[in-house]
């Protein structure tokens, strides 16, 4: 039992990396992971697949000084190269050491999808107590403002309707996970069992309250599950009616209570899914998606800065003059177009081959099927609206689920 909530805390920690008491919680678990590592030496190629991983360090590492020459040729932060080094030296390692204790216990890709599910569901509860309980709410942004992972002179404007849970991105990010999950627990409701039910009203109220583009990804991702599901069972179509009569009542018990509690915030979800309603309607002027049609937002560095970058990102404050949240431009602008397709090449890689990764198990292999086309649409969508490969916990969960699937040895029995 001890084993299992200090798994869930660490997978909560990897994937949400909120601060530990002003310090970046996943500076400590790299530590502690390295120093896990480090005391299994003489067994490592026993419990991992050692050439993949130094594979995928190398080719990161490439990336890396790519980015690291374009910064330094333009004189640009080397506080660019942070997703990297973090990546590298810490949500790598830590995801090694989760999915050797998972695999100490004879665990597989459900094992993982479980124990990613509960750090969701400790994720909602913050989410759900932040919500109804000010002061928990307080506590959770001073600790983050404390640690200088949320600016509130930025999201001041936020505070009366967003920013509930406890994590780094409140406000994209981590929601966007949520929804993932959310629907990840509606798949295993239908497929596996009925357990799962319990997750999705935790997880969909802290996606749908902290950014409503969870709506989007929710909707992606129910998309690709109903064109994927196969010829059902009884058993599974009475898993499904259920599902129908309990998204009802989700539903309508969170708009009265949104309605009741949080009015701003009601209103808010209902004028972003107005905006995604214009959008379908084929209305591009209004609403947040005229930012995507404008072509202010779509404009690339010139000149050799387009084959190989600034160095720099656009989204914020920046010395270009140029502003954009649109994930494709703000890619080029860092490594230039090289790199922008390199990375993309790579993480449709990743995707394909987990997506193959259980090739004699046929649940299994609808699972991983699934989670790597919600993915990929998924992220396809998301770098609209901010850069999806960088340090954020949508990649996050993407590597502690392809570090379990691609880098740990399945084992029967349990190793000392």
């Amino acid at each position: 039992m001890l084993k299992r909530m200090l798994l869930i805390i660490g997978a909560f920690y990897i994937i949400f990396y909120p601060p530990v008491f002003g310090m970046h919680s996943l500076r400590i678990m790299g530590v502690v992971s390295i120093m896990y590592l480090f005391l299994r030496t003489p067994r490592l190629s026993e419990f991992f697949y050692v050439s993949r991983i130094i594979n995928v360090y190398l080719t990161w590492i490439f990336v890396a000084a790519w980015v690291a020459i374009a910064i330094l040729f333009n004189g640009s932060s080397l506080g660019y190269l942070s997703s990297y080094v973090n990546w590298l030296a810490c949500v790598i390692p830590a995801s090694l050491m989760i999915g050797n204790e998972i695999r100490r216990d004879g665990g597989d890709i459900f094992s993982i999808m479980d124990l990613t599910l509960q750090a969701g569901l400790l994720q909602g509860v913050c989410s759900v107590l932040a919500f109804f309980v000010p002061n928990i709410k307080n506590f959770f942004l001073s600790q983050m403002v404390s640690a200088e992972v949320l600016d509130l002179s930025h999201y001041g404007y936020y505070v009366n309707m967003r920013l509930y849970g406890f994590a780094n991105g409140l406000t994209y990010a981590m929601p966007v996970v949520q929804a993932f999950l959310a629907v990840a627990a509606i798949y295993l409701t239908i497929n596996k069992s009925l357990k799962y039910l319990v997750y999705v009203p935790f997880l969909l109220f802290s996606a749908i309250v902290n950014a409503r583009t969870s709506l989007v990804i929710i909707g992606v991702c129910v998309l690709v599950l109903l064109v994927q599901r196969n010829a059902g069972s009884f058993k599974k179509m009475r898993r499904i009616v259920l599902l129908a009569v309990a998204g009802v009542v989700i539903v309508f018990t969170g708009i009265s209570i949104l309605q009741i509690y949080a009015p701003d915030t009601y209103l808010w979800i209902l004028d972003g899914a107005g905006q995604i309603g214009l959008f379908f309607k084929g209305d591009y002027e209004r609403g947040y998606f005229s930012y995507l049609t404008n072509s202010d937002r779509w404009i690339f560095p010139s000149g050799l800065s387009f084959v190989f970058g600034r160095g720099l990102r656009i989204i914020g404050n920046n010395s270009t003059g140029v502003y954009t949240d649109i994930g494709y431009v703000n890619d080029v602008w860092l490594g230039g177009i090289i790199y922008t397709v390199f990375i993309y090449y790579l993480v449709i890689k990743y995707l394909k081959i987990l997506s193959k990764s259980e090739p004699n198990d046929v649940q299994k292999s609808s699972l991983m099927k699934y989670l790597t086309t919600s993915l990929l649409f998924s992220a396809l969508l998301l770098n609209l609206k901010g850069y999806v490969v960088n340090l954020n916990c949508i990649a996050n969960y993407f590597v502690t689920i392809s570090v379990f699937q691609l880098f740990t040895r399945p084992r029967k029995q349990l190793l000392n």
